[in-house]
């Protein structure tokens, strides 16, 4: 999302925690009847503005040939699909700066080789178009590192809206239909205009969408 947006976003969303004494991070796992509308209106900041967008891949673990294609490196498959998410959604005329959940992984190098990557590969594209002004920079991503995700409430939101997201993709809202987890991803959906979170996002709505889903293609 735009800079100024990020910051309007990080602002509220430090201003509700602080508001409602919430201390701890927030995360899916921790979403529960006594914490509902807490999280209900955590939701909310990011809903209400306009430039804030949430895009996500969603892979079917169980159908991966982890070690046909990845050598059975299971590391090297989650570095893969984050390139083909974030290789996918850049716009060449926009800077990026892009925040990871830090993990308990060899991260540091992983990560700046998934940079060099993407932007080589934006590179690629850029140069395929005649028609692409020189002014434009070549490498979109600036930054690509970890934060701590209890100290990054924009990466606590991430959290809550992929578990979401992931709920009623795995079908545990119509397994388990009166939990905290159920309400609140019915709330989102439908606060967006869904009947449900399992939604696969046209191209052509992929840069206006409030919640962007691309499901990967396996072969």
């Amino acid at each position: 999302m735009p800079q100024a947006g990020a910051s309007v976003m990080r602002q509220a969303l430090r201003g509700f925690r602080e508001e409602k004494q919430m201390r701890k991070s927030m995360k899916w796992v921790k979403v529960s009847g006594n914490k509902l509308e807490e999280y209900k209106s955590f939701l909310k900041i990011f809903l209400e503005i306009s430039t804030a967008r949430f895009n996500c891949l969603v892979v079917d673990h169980k159908n991966v040939d982890y070690r046909k294609y990845f050598g059975g490196d299971k590391y090297l498959a989650y570095y893969r699909f984050y390139f083909y998410f974030l290789s996918r959604n850049i716009d060449l005329n926009d800077f990026y700066y892009v925040y990871l959940h830090r993990r308990e992984t060899p991260l540091i190098r992983s990560l700046e080789v998934l940079k060099q990557k993407v932007n080589k590969h934006c590179d690629i594209i850029r140069s395929r178009s005649l028609l692409w002004p020189a002014v434009i920079p070549t490498y979109p991503v600036k930054k690509l590192e970890a934060r701590d995700h209890k100290t990054t409430e924009e990466l606590q939101l991430v959290d809550v809206i992929l578990g979401a997201v992931g709920y009623h993709w795995n079908k545990w809202h119509l397994r388990n239909p009166n939990t905290a987890k159920t309400a609140l991803a019915g709330y989102l959906a439908r606060e967006l205009g869904c009947e449900d979170l399992i939604i696969e996002t046209q191209a052509a709505e992929r840069k206006t969408a409030k919640l962007n889903v691309w499901r990967f293609p396996l072969k």
